[in-house]
Parts: structure tokens; sequence; C-alpha cells
């Protein structure tokens, strides 16, 4: 049976993709796609996805050598984006002027990016002094 891309958008988030762009750090739409790409596509279930998802966003930050949070703080991040979510979600065939503005703030959100720095990271980034002898 053919698949259309109405049966696989997601409402707010696009359709679901399998990779991450490796140019730069991911938004937040990105790592609902690939988690949706997870969840949805491949069968795995939320804490699956969720766990599959955080570990391939902790590759490209270590990628970068940006200092990341820990990985249950991730996790718990993500997890929180997919239950709001899920509850901007639920009342989007009710169409009133507070559902909009719910929406419109959700989407605003997700063009942001996903940001897992870790809180120290500024001092725990070394930058090697070059010297120059001339």
């Amino acid at each position: 049976m053919a698949v259309t891309r109405s049966q696989t958008y997601v409402h707010l988030i696009g359709e679901p993709v399998q990779l991450f762009n490796g140019n730069m750090l991911p938004t937040t739409r990105e790592v609902s796609q690939v988690y949706y790409h997870h969840h949805n596509n491949e069968k795995l279930s939320k804490t699956e996805s969720v766990t599959v998802t955080v570990r391939e966003v902790c590759e490209i930050w270590a990628s970068a050598r940006v200092p990341s949070a820990e990985e249950r703080n991730i996790i718990h991040k993500l997890k929180l984006l997919v239950d709001k979510h899920r509850t901007v979600c639920c009342n989007k065939t009710r169409g009133g002027t507070a559902q909009m503005a719910r929406e419109s703030n959700f989407e605003a959100d997700m063009n942001g990016l996903f940001d897992i720095v870790h809180h120290d990271a500024m001092n725990r980034i070394k930058m090697k002094k070059i010297g120059f002898s001339g």
C-alpha cells in the first residue's frame, strides 16, 4: 500500500526526516522531525525514539566541540517538547483565537535552536593560545 504525504505529515512539525542536516546545530523542528521519523516510520516506542534522537543530537553537538548537558536532562527536555506538541494538537480542529495563539507560539519556538548546551560551557571550552613569532 502506498503512503501519501498527508498520512506522514505531522501537524505543526512537517514531514518526518531520517537524518539531521549535518552542516549546523539542529533546530527544534529538525529534532522533532527526526523524533517522529523514529516513532512513526520505524515504529519505535516513545522512550526509544526519544533516546535514539537524543543520542544523534549529542553526536552533532560533540562534533561541533560544544559541551552539552547530561543525556538524561536532554531526554527530559525532548519528552517535554513531545508532550507540549501533543497538548497543542489536541484541539487543532477547534480553530478559536486561543488555539491559534497556542499554535503560533509553538511554531515560533520550533524555529529556534534545540539548545542543549552545558550550563557551564564557557568555562569548559578551552581555547589554544596561538603564539606568533616575529
